[in-house]
Formats: C-alpha cells, sequence, structure tokens
C-alpha cells in the first residue's frame, strides 16, 4: 500500500473551474499536499469532473511559500454540507501541474 501524501492544513483562496468552462468559480482551500486538495465551495462539481484549479502555496512549505499553483485536477470525493458548515468539500488529485 502506498502512504499517503503529507497534507499541510491552509486556508487559502482557490479558484476552479471544470474544463472547457470560461468562468472560474471560487473557493477555500482545507488542506493541500502535492498529490491533491481539499476544498470548500458553495458550487459544485461532480466526482470524475476534470477541471483546472488555482492557488497560492501557504507559507508552511518552506522555499515554496507565495508561490502560484495552476494545475489540471479531478474531483476524486465530495463531502456534502453539514450543520455547521454550508459549503461543499471536494477533493481533488491533481493529475498535472500546468505553466
Amino acid at each position: 500500500m502506498t502512504p499517503r501524501a503529507e497534507r499541510i492544513a491552509c486556508e487559502c483562496l482557490l479558484s476552479f473551474r471544470p474544463l472547457g468552462q470560461l468562468d472560474w468559480a471560487q473557493g477555500m482551500t482545507v488542506n493541500i499536499s502535492p498529490s491533491g486538495v481539499l476544498f470548500r465551495s458553495s458550487e459544485i462539481v461532480g466526482v470524475n469532473i476534470l477541471l483546472q484549479m488555482t492557488y497560492v502555496l501557504p507559507g508552511q512549505i518552506p522555499g515554496r511559500g507565495g508561490e502560484i499553483v495552476f494545475c489540471k485536477g479531478k474531483i476524486v470525493r465530495i463531502f456534502p454540507p453539514t450543520a455547521n458548515d454550508c459549503q461543499t468539500h471536494m477533493g481533488a488529485r491533481i493529475l498535472e501541474y500546468q505553466s
């Protein structure tokens, strides 16, 4: 079994859009890792949807804090809103970093 990548808890603005769409939706990261990102948003994207994402790496990442990330990913899980949080949480696997 492959160990999961280390996740860094952070709350940063994230913009995303399904591939082929022009308009960006907004969300907030919950945690990030080199292989994926968990974020929350009032805009919902379905499981297996390919999307583009962009966000700024947090300062907790030595030597990389403040870098802008632009990547292609795929939604792999969705967590519906709860009584304490009215936004949907979505987990995306990063498929490719783009420049």
